[in-house]
């Protein structure tokens, strides 16, 4: 799933996987304005088999505050209070996706800076979803 997301991602905000968009870690020569798109806790539906919440956090960062927030947003935004998000199959025989709803757990906020004064923001939303 974390794979389809990021592609998705990456189709509507003209983001290049690998470059400045990534999946699960970040390389450590990440130029210094990227983010990053990782898996957090979800909650499996008892009630409806192949349905749940599955949690993401989206990590951006930037130079200053102002560019890492700007950076944030502009994936939050594409996901936020979004329904009806299908993320295609991406690998043969693989899973597609329908995402009913996307909820924040948080709006973006300041993390600090790294270890080389790059600043860091931060949200994590909770994509209600279902394999198709």
């Amino acid at each position: 799933m974390l794979q389809e997301l990021v592609s998705y991602v990456a189709s509507q905000t003209g983001h290049t996987i690998g470059t400045n968009l990534f999946a699960a870690t970040w390389d450590v020569d990440a130029p210094s304005v990227c983010s990053l798109i990782r898996e957090t806790a979800g909650v499996p539906n008892a009630l409806l088999i192949g349905t749940g919440v599955r949690g993401v956090q989206i990590l951006s960062r930037g130079p200053d505050w102002m560019s890492a927030e700007t950076e944030l947003n502009r994936i939050f935004d594409v996901l936020y209070n979004r329904g009806a998000i299908v993320l295609p199959a991406i690998s043969s025989g693989g899973d597609s996706f329908l995402i009913n709803q996307v909820v924040p757990r948080s709006y973006p906020y300041y993390v600090g800076q790294d270890e080389n004064a790059i600043v860091i923001y931060t949200t994590t939303l909770s994509l209600y979803m279902q394999a198709t």
